[in-house]
């Protein structure tokens, strides 16, 4: 985990107290109601650094402004198009709203610390907000912002939109991509990026199989750099380099731990049959269902 996410996470579940925490092992507290610094019961049990609760899908008891939403596929697919906007706009203007009490939130006294990192999760783009990486120059200046396309359940529950972009980023040492999470379960996102040029794909992630990541980088012959806070031991995601074979070149075996290796972006991976089959993608890939 690198420190930016670290401190997006301390924002996100400072109401969460650790009440006890070893490596890899935390104690589970419950709390009175309404109360977050102090446990009638505990239990121990393997979980990530912070109690993440279970995420549902808000309903007008939660915002009143939900009131009157239609969301039963059926009614909809009976109803007139003149009538749609009238069953359909609670969503908009509860989500409006929603977006002005975050940005409400991050003026209360406990923000303190993490209003910056609150102001960078939080991207707000009309009505729409989206979960957002940022790169960052050596000089401390934002050099790009990549939208997460690819949304677990929990985001979409949560009401956050997807990107619809691959930028890919001129860097001193090459283009660079970047790819958010469960945007690596997919082959799509990758393989636009590289499509677009990018040598090498930037990829924090909270979690997922470690093949995966090497799938990336193999079908894409493209140079994968995962940054995850996963404990190696449950073999769910590695902090690691993937080479164009789609084997980690180097990966961090402990905690905190940062990882240095160094390649050569115009050095080719050669296979025996194919030769230079990074050559090949563009011509022998699948055409997309646009005619591209």
């Amino acid at each position: 985990m690198t420190f930016a996410e670290e401190q997006e996470m301390a924002m996100l579940y400072r109401s969460h107290v650790e009440f006890g925490v070893g490596h890899g092992i935390s104690i589970h507290a419950e709390c009175p109601a309404g109360v977050c610094d102090r446990a009638i019961r505990l239990s121990t049990s393997v979980v990530p650094n912070y109690e993440v609760p279970r995420t549902m899908p808000p309903t007008s008891a939660d915002f009143p402004k939900l009131a009157g939403l239609v969301l039963d596929m059926k009614e909809l697919g009976e109803t007139p198009t003149a009538e749609f906007d009238k069953k359909l706009r609670p969503l908009l203007v509860a989500y409006e709203a929603w977006i002005k009490d975050r940005e409400a939130d991050l003026k209360k006294p406990d923000m303190g610390m993490h209003k910056k990192s609150g102001q960078s999760s939080l991207e707000r783009d009309r009505h729409l907000i989206y979960n957002v990486a940022v790169l960052l120059g050596p000089d401390g200046k934002v050099a790009g912002k990549y939208r997460k396309v690819c949304l677990p359940r929990g985001e979409i529950a949560g009401g956050i939109a997807p990107g619809n972009d691959y930028p890919v980023f001129q860097t001193r040492f090459g283009k660079l991509g970047i790819m958010v999470c469960y945007d690596g379960f997919f082959p799509e996102v990758a393989r636009e990026l590289t499509n677009r040029g990018a040598e090498a794909i930037a990829w924090p992630v909270w979690g997922c199989n470690p093949d995966l990541a090497g799938a990336r980088a193999c079908e894409n012959h493209v140079y994968v750099v995962s940054s995850t806070y996963e404990d190696i031991s449950r073999n769910w995601m590695l902090t690691a380099v993937y080479g164009h074979d789609g084997k980690p070149l180097a990966k961090a075996e402990k905690w905190g731990t940062v990882i240095v290796t160094e390649v050569d972006l115009d050095q080719r991976l050669l296979w025996n049959s194919l030769g230079d089959f990074k050559a090949e993608l563009p011509r022998h890939r699948p055409v997309s269902g646009k005619g591209q």
